[in-house]
């Protein structure tokens, strides 16, 4: 790459043979043309670009539930940007170039918080699911007025309006029920801890799965 600090060529932004000119931070700025321009329709870019697809949808979805889920982000990152990479590494499940996403394997939110203990989750067959979570309050990382937060998500992607939240220091759900009036429809069920002022949560962990009736 060249830097042109003289007025002699003006403002050039153009291809002559090997070289490109062009303009950039007030300088006229002269590089060469790389030797092999990767194929943007490569099997490896399908692919990733099917991920990013996939992720984007869910997001556009339940980012109204997640919005509050990555509070110690880096401060140049979105939520988005958050929730995209943890889902892009970590939930992503491929056939061939096509991309889904494994709910399972989904995290929605990301934190320092200790994690929710749970000992049991059985789906009851009812539209529910029976839970027990361990009492984790120790007034140093986790204090009463912190929340225990439920998200739901549909198996095509769908989400109530808003996470349920319960006070850790009032009783803890010992039920949770699915959403929507699909029957059959497969909802996920995730638990992650959040502080009274939101600064703070926990990782999510993925509880199981309820078959709406």
């Amino acid at each position: 790459m060249a830097i042109f600090k003289n007025s002699t060529f003006g403002n050039i932004r153009k291809s002559i043979g090997d070289d490109v000119a062009y303009r950039s931070g007030g300088q006229n700025i002269v590089r060469k043309k790389p030797a092999q321009v990767n194929d943007a329709n490569s099997f490896a870019q399908r692919k990733q670009r099917n991920a990013m697809r996939e992720v984007v949808n869910l997001f556009r979805a339940i980012g109204a539930q997640t919005k509050g889920s990555f509070p110690q982000r880096d401060a140049k990152h979105s939520a988005y940007n958050a929730f995209a990479s943890k889902a892009l590494k970590e939930a992503i499940v491929f056939t061939g170039v096509q991309a889904t996403i494994d709910l399972a394997l989904l995290s929605v939110a990301k934190g320092t918080l200790p994690m929710p203990q749970v000992s049991a989750f059985a789906d009851s067959g009812t539209g529910s699911a029976s839970v027990s979570f361990a009492d984790l309050v120790d007034n140093v990382q986790l204090f009463p007025n912190d929340k225990l937060v439920i998200t739901k998500i549909g198996d095509e992607g769908s989400a109530p309006s808003a996470p349920v939240k319960f006070v850790l220091g009032s009783a803890l759900p010992t039920s949770i029920a699915g959403f929507g009036s699909v029957s059959g429809e497969k909802v996920s069920i995730y638990a992650h801890y959040q502080s009274e002022n939101g600064a703070k949560v926990s990782d999510s962990i993925f509880l199981g799965a309820i078959v709406t009736v």
